[in-house]
């Protein structure tokens, strides 16, 4: 899919980060907010039509007092 190809990348990229990669390290903090905006746009997309995503206040979890 579109958001597991961009996300994929990414992942790949934060795993070498973690062992020591600068340069994907470098890659990684500068895509992060690419990532999180694929990643809303594509969420938005198969939850718009939703009613807990339209009325999120009437599908609060209530727990009982």
């Amino acid at each position: 899919t579109r958001l597991g190809r961009r996300i994929g990348v990414w992942l790949y990229d934060l795993g070498r980060a973690a062992g020591g990669d600068e340069v994907a390290a470098r890659r990684v903090v500068a895509s992060r907010d690419q990532v999180i905006t694929a990643a809303r746009d594509v969420l938005s997309e198969l939850s718009r039509d939703r009613p807990w995503f339209r009325d999120p206040d009437a599908f609060l979890l209530q727990p009982p007092r």
